[in-house]
């Protein structure tokens, strides 16, 4: 892997463009067809979504195209996912990388940092519900509530858990 920088900055949803590499490769319709556990994220705000998205800003490079600037997605794409819940005219936060990756090495390098991000986000089987069960009890005992997630019920739409088990 090679040096880069990395720079915030806003850019509105009609500069970013997925890869030509990435989409010749077939590797985004495969990655879109893993089931994540999150099913109804277009239900949450979209305060909530530009609020995690500041948290895990998709990953870009810019390129010209026809004396137009525009982003490619690099990494981070379980974030790139959640656009489709935004309005068209938003501006989202992304990360600027440069120097651009290699085309002959940009495909292995997508995928080395998405199998990491899944890597370091896997929990053990039933992990995941407990964790979003102890969470929400948590908030619970310190008589807070959540304002995205106020009822089990709709914590459990929103994190693909079955309710019984929160």
């Amino acid at each position: 892997m090679t040096d880069h920088t990395y720079t915030l900055k806003k850019i509105s949803l009609d500069k970013l463009q997925e890869s030509s590499v990435l989409r010749g490769k077939h590797f985004l319709e495969q990655f879109a067809a893993l089931p994540f556990r999150t099913n109804a994220l277009d239900e949450l705000p979209e305060a909530a979504i530009l609020d995690y998205l500041y948290r895990h800003p998709i990953v870009v490079q810019a390129q010209k195209k026809s004396e137009k600037r525009v982003y490619v997605v690099t990494g981070n794409l379980r974030s790139a996912a959640l656009l489709s819940c935004l309005s068209p005219k938003t501006r989202i936060p992304v990360l600027v990388e440069a120097p651009a990756i290699p085309i002959d090495i940009f495909l292995t390098e997508v995928i080395e940092r998405e199998l990491l991000n899944l890597c370091l986000m896997a929990m053990q089987t039933g992990g995941h519900s407990k964790a979003v069960s102890a969470l929400f009890s948590l908030m619970g005992k310190h008589g807070t509530t959540s304002s995205l997630f106020p009822t089990k019920s709709r914590l459990a739409v929103i994190s693909g858990v079955n309710r019984r088990e929160i």
